[in-house]
């Protein structure tokens, strides 16, 4: 079992900017953000959202959770998405490696962070515990 994060639709709509293009239950990455997100973080959405492995959409919530698979599993899911998505070429297999071990290392780094079943939302390099509104029971 492996502590990842994954797409949820649990307070998604809570916040003015939050989008939700991903499919429930996918599997999600912390990507990089553009320089436009480092002065407005909700300009284009890259600095508030996490991005789906399989759909290359983007959501503003993850939840972590435990799943049947295993960190070379995980590894292959993300060099694949990241191929697919054209972030390197198969010819650039240092390149490729570089890129699935740092986006690893975010995806570790948070979900061991947080407790299984936590809403998380981000802010840039900031992915923190989504609060429940008081008006919501």
């Amino acid at each position: 079992m492996m502590r990842v994060l994954i797409a949820t639709r649990r307070t998604n709509g809570d916040v003015a900017n939050d989008v939700d293009y991903c499919v429930a239950g996918e599997l999600l990455m912390i990507g990089e953000y553009c320089d436009c997100c480092r002065i407005d973080p909700g300009s284009c959405g890259c600095g508030i959202a996490f991005s789906g492995l399989n759909s290359h959409r983007m959501t503003t919530t993850a939840i972590v959770a435990e799943v049947a698979l295993s960190e070379a599993e995980v590894r292959e899911a993300i060099r694949s998405s990241l191929r697919a998505g054209g972030w390197f070429d198969a010819d650039e297999p240092e390149l490729a490696e570089q890129m699935v071990a740092e986006a690893w290392q975010r995806i570790q780094h948070v979900a061991t962070h947080f407790e299984v079943g936590t809403v998380l939302g981000r802010r840039l390099d900031v992915v923190y515990e989504r609060e429940v509104p008081a008006s919501r029971p």
